[in-house]
């Protein structure tokens, strides 16, 4: 084996190997530090006597852990609820993620092949069917808080059209790249409306999100930029 051979040879080992170990390490347990201890006693919650959680479960998947969480074993299966979360305040309701929305089947096809594949999901009654079979008046609900963009959480928000959305700057960038949020991104071609924004910058959020639905997928860009491609 001459020296250009060996040369092609090894630049193909880094090509292949790098990756492949980034991959591996990508799986690989990584244990947030511990916090400081809690000194003195928690701040007393005085909540009013009309406020109230609603847990509103919307299905479940079934994964393996070293799929769901780094460090987690291939071998153990967990089944993992979908769920939304109302809270109820005299000043107005706010929905904490969606869950499965109507049209979970059509965004779990959005999803890449290998992630149908090593995923199974159970949907149950969206989070709008059961507020609507409650008798609840929507005209309560000041707003959907976002705590990520991937499917799982995203899907059910096209069914609360006209609501007001929020979710963290980071969570809005991050929306536009990564196989688990492409649901969230959602077409950008045609049939796309605005539902709802932040009401502004915020000390957490220094520029407002703008949320974008279509009947399929939903996505959120930060204010004043142009969505990804």
């Amino acid at each position: 084996m001459n020296r250009r051979t060996r040369a092609r040879w090894l630049v193909l080992a880094l090509a292949v190997g790098v990756p492949l170990a980034a991959l591996v390490n990508s799986f690989r347990a990584a244990p947030l530090p511990a916090p400081p201890e809690l000194v003195g006693e928690l701040p007393r919650a005085s909540p009013p006597a009309e406020m109230a959680l609603v847990h509103l479960p919307t299905g479940l998947t079934r994964r393996s852990a070293g799929f769901a969480y780094r460090g987690g074993a291939f071998s153990d299966r967990r089944e993992f609820t979908m769920s939304a979360a109302l809270v109820r305040h005299p000043r107005g309701d706010v929905l904490i993620d969606t869950g499965f929305g109507r049209d979970i089947d059509a965004h779990f096809g959005q999803m890449p092949l290998y992630f149908r594949a090593t995923t199974r999901y159970e949907a149950a009654t969206p989070a709008a069917e059961q507020l609507d079979a409650a008798g609840y008046a929507r005209e309560r609900l000041r707003g959907i808080l976002l705590t990520h963009a991937h499917w799982d959480h995203v899907s059910g928000v096209p069914d609360f059209p006209g609501r007001r959305c929020s979710s963290r700057r980071r969570s809005g960038r991050s929306s536009r790249r990564g196989s688990l949020t492409a649901v969230a991104r959602g077409s950008r071609r045609s049939g796309t409306r605005n539902i709802a924004s932040t009401a502004g910058p915020t000390s957490a959020s220094p520029r407002a999100t703008i949320c974008t639905a279509t009947a399929r997928s939903w996505w959120c860009r930060p204010s004043g930029t142009r969505p990804g491609r």
